[in-house]
């Protein structure tokens, strides 16, 4: 707030308002109460006049005017020392308003205005101007700026929940289960688990006990068995590669081994939800007998 004075005052018969579609910008309300101290001014400067000519004449009262000179030095004081009250509410100042409530209006407007009417406006974020205050257009530059950083932070959530679940199924596929949003310490802990060097077990040798495919010399013998890797920990994350097949010869019923048959490439199917691994072989026997079986050894590398 600052004082304000006119050393050359001129009257005018009407004043300038603001109206509601009026920016409250202080150059704006300002005129109205400064057309008026220059009203004011110059009014006084008159009583003035009036009041040293009343001082410096012989008045002759006549009778009956005594109260009409009273009335006219009341109205001289109160020019001179006019009383201002605030209004309640806000009011637009209106032609026929007399001194007393056109100030009165005009106090509440000023009262009512506060510090941010007199503060200089700003169109952009990088003003250190004490005093200043942000343009409404920010508003929605700031709200944009709200609305990307949002948008960045869950695309950078979503690859930060993808990545782990990625490194999470890599560490159970080594043999260490990892839930896929497990936090980041557990994750390294699991990594410490997996092994290095694995392991290599065999589960058993089984015999090849199979049907005659085909009759005579040169028959084709097919014999499918089954065993179950539940007992090997963490088999749910175990494949068909993890198992290995070694032909160990051929079984015969009187006992002993022959190794004059032959045997084709074994085959093999996993299932990790039971741990059972299914396995076949082909087999041919030169001389016609199925008694010679092949063995087959099962191993699996975890």
């Amino acid at each position: 707030m600052k004082r304000y004075t006119n050393n050359k005052p001129e009257f005018s018969d009407e004043i300038i308002i603001t109206e509601v579609t009026d920016w409250g910008h202080a150059d704006n309300v300002n005129k109205a109460p400064e057309q008026l101290l220059q009203n004011t001014l110059v009014l006084k400067k008159e009583v003035d006049s009036i009041k040293k000519n009343l001082e410096r004449s012989e008045i002759i009262v006549e009778e009956g005017k005594e109260n009409k000179i009273e009335q006219l030095q009341n109205t001289i004081e109160e020019i001179d020392t006019p009383q201002l009250v605030e209004f309640d509410e806000r009011e637009i100042p209106r032609e026929g308003d007399d001194q007393k409530a056109l100030w009165g209006k005009i106090k509440k407007w000023l009262s009512d205005l506060k510090d941010a009417a007199f503060c200089s406006v700003s169109n952009h974020c990088m003003t250190t101007e004490k005093g200043s205050v942000l343009d409404a257009r920010q508003g929605t530059y700031l709200q944009n700026q709200i609305v990307e950083i949002n948008s960045n932070m869950n695309a950078l959530k979503k690859s930060v929940a993808d990545g782990k679940s990625a490194i999470a199924s890599a560490i159970t596929g080594k043999g260490v289960s990892t839930a896929a949003d497990a936090e980041f310490a557990a994750m390294a802990s699991n990594i410490g688990k997996i092994k290095n060097n694995p392991t290599i077990q065999k589960l058993g040798s089984y015999v090849m006990n199979g049907s005659q495919g085909s009759t005579g010399w040169n028959g084709m013998a097919t014999a499918t068995r089954t065993v179950s890797a539940a007992s090997i920990p963490g088999y749910q994350n175990l494949t068909a590669n993890n198992f290995i097949l070694s032909f160990e010869g051929f079984f015969h019923n009187n006992g002993g081994e022959e190794n004059r048959y032959s045997i084709g490439a074994p085959g093999k199917s996993y299932n990790p939800s039971t741990g059972i691994l299914t396995f076949s072989a082909s087999y041919r026997n030169y001389n016609g007998f199925w008694q010679m079986w092949p063995t087959l050894g099962v191993w699996v590398v975890y």
